[in-house]
């Protein structure tokens, strides 16, 4: 997770490799389901949608045949639904990631959940996509997910010409980046 979380992408590829190989060949199925899961989060994030979607979908098969708990598999299922423009697959999958988090206690979920159904409607219906969004944003309690989150806000209404809301957003970013003490990098720097 931390090499994904700093977009070490060939180091997380690597380790996740690894530790399927090593899950499949030592039977460790108690691992297995949640090295697939983390496989497909990274494969989303490197644009191997299909290579994901075969992950997640042995990552819940085996949950389910081990009667495991499989909430984030189905989550990671919803949302690359909702990436690749899956609709109805994306609703189902994430309401389901939702049951599942009420019946495990997982307190969360409704953030990545929310954060899901965002995506989804980000192509369609941007109001829609807005009040996914800011209840995930409202949930939400990192500071710095909280700026981040103001700032996506921001940018997607700014895009969408909707400059005056765009403000209120990216406002509210600068401000809580500053509160932070959160200095832009040389890259964001070399954008303004």
């Amino acid at each position: 997770m931390t090499t994904m979380w700093l977009e070490d992408f060939a180091g997380a590829t690597d380790l996740l490799d690894r530790l399927i190989r090593q899950c499949r060949q030592s039977s460790a199925l108690g691992v297995l389901p949640y090295a697939l899961e983390l496989r497909s989060a990274l494969d989303m994030r490197n644009g191997r949608w299909q290579e994901g979607l075969a992950s997640v979908t042995e990552s819940i098969r085996l949950a389910e045949e081990t009667r495991q708990a499989n909430t984030y598999c189905v989550f990671f299922l919803g949302r690359l639904d909702a990436a690749m423009g899956a609709r109805g697959d994306a609703e189902r999958n994430l309401a389901r990631a939702d049951e599942l988090a009420d019946a495990y206690g997982i307190g969360c979920m409704p953030l990545y959940t929310g954060a899901g159904c965002g995506l989804l409607e980000l192509s369609a219906d941007i109001d829609a996509a807005l009040h996914h969004l800011e209840r995930v944003h409202d949930k939400l309690t990192w500071p710095v997910r909280a700026c981040r989150t103001a700032m996506c806000f921001g940018e997607v209404l700014r895009r969408n010409r909707r400059r005056t809301e765009a403000r209120e957003h990216l406002r509210a970013a600068l401000d809580c980046f500053e509160r932070l003490g959160a200095e832009p990098s040389s890259h964001d720097q070399s954008r303004t």
